[in-house]
């Protein structure tokens, strides 16, 4: 503890601690206390509105009435870091929802790996249901979108942050959707992976444009492709062409995108993320990286959680670099941290809170 003084005289005197914390979902407070010494005894008062001896938890002595320095103050701030224990920081402070494809729900937990809630049920046209949920994405509120396809209902879902049902919008002639992204215009990107072919559509869930169509050549998608979907920092949209073994980079041309360049990705290719140094990773059964190589991508290291994931799809990366990834087929979510280092690993197969059937989409807020 600082002294604090008034004259000559350091004892007794006091210093005020003004706290604010903030929760996920932007919940913020502040508390404010009185910490005071006393001939070498410490104690604090919540409250100096009632003089000298109010709401004091303990009082040494009756120096304190005539004290010219009992009201003397400091403000400042604290920051507190706090954590729920588990990864390689005990979690960033933000939150997880995963796509549990099978028990057509999402279920959310903290970057600490504690199960936090659920919602979706089965049931077609939409209101929080689902038939098929496969990608999400989070948008710049925190609200969470999940795309319902593959012949149900062919909603986007709008859900807020704690879960509860706000909107929905139709996707369209998209038949199968794999992937979503929003870009820095609020736009969505949904690619079909029936149609081969990635569907734009306003921030309010009007149809813009259609980009691409089935093929090898640049700009197409092969069959069973397109899937994951990402936006670097300087706004290209990157896209796993899966039917093709490759990724394709596609740049703002007015109100939509164009192809630009590609590089080959031999296993096939789910999901795709940046983190913060601009390196791309994706998730093909194992995890890639691969780091900025001109205006493309190179290999850069491939991690396999010890050799145990069986199909890691698709991922997303925490504000402390550490990227999650589904593992569809072990049916549980690995944490790994910015150098590819297991360090958790989240649920089971099931149906009860914190297990999955089929994990798919994931995303980070």
């Amino acid at each position: 503890m600082t002294t604090a003084s008034t004259g000559n005289t350091y004892d007794p005197s006091t210093k005020q601690i003004f706290s604010v914390y903030n929760w996920t979902h932007g919940v913020t407070g502040t508390i404010s206390t009185y910490i005071t010494r006393n001939n070498n005894a410490v104690f604090y008062q919540t409250d100096w509105s009632g003089g000298a001896t109010g709401n004091v938890a303990t009082l040494p002595n009756s120096q304190f009435g005539a004290s010219t320095n009992i009201n003397y103050s400091i403000t400042g701030s604290i920051s507190v870091a706090t954590s729920s224990g588990g990864g390689s920081s005990g979690g960033t402070g933000q939150n997880i929802w995963v796509v549990d494809q099978g028990n057509n729900r999402v279920e959310e937990f903290s970057t600490g790996g504690t199960y936090e809630s659920t919602f979706g049920s089965y049931g077609s046209g939409g209101a929080g249901h689902f038939g098929s949920p496969i990608p999400d994405v989070v948008d710049s509120n925190g609200n969470v979108w999940v795309a319902d396809g593959a012949g149900y209902s062919q909603e986007l879902e709008e859900f807020s942050p704690s879960g509860s049902y706000e909107s929905e919008f139709h996707m369209g002639s998209v038949g199968d959707a794999a992937g979503i992204a929003i870009n820095s215009g609020g736009q969505f990107f949904i690619s079909d992976a029936y149609a081969n072919n990635i569907e734009e559509f306003s921030a309010t869930g009007t149809y813009m444009n259609t980009i691409g169509s089935t093929g090898s050549t640049n700009g197409k998608f092969g069959s069973n492709g397109p899937t994951g979907i990402a936006f670097d920092s300087g706004g290209n949209m990157w896209v796993a062409d899966n039917g093709n073994n490759r990724v394709e980079k596609f740049v703002a041309s007015g109100t939509t995108y164009v192809y630009s360049n590609k590089f080959a990705e031999p296993n096939g290719v789910v999901g795709i993320a940046f983190d913060s140094g601009g390196n791309m990773w994706m998730g093909n059964y194992n995890v890639d990286e691969y780091s900025p190589s001109g205006t493309t991508y190179a290999y850069k290291s491939t991690f396999t959680n010890g050799g145990e994931f069986s199909n890691a799809n698709n991922l997303a990366i925490d504000s402390g670099g550490n990227i999650w990834v589904s593992d569809w087929r072990n049916n549980n979510v690995v944490e790994l941290s910015a150098t590819g280092t297991p360090e958790q690993t989240i649920g089971s197969y099931g149906s009860s809170t914190g297990q999955f059937n089929a994990p798919y989409g994931i995303a980070i807020y």
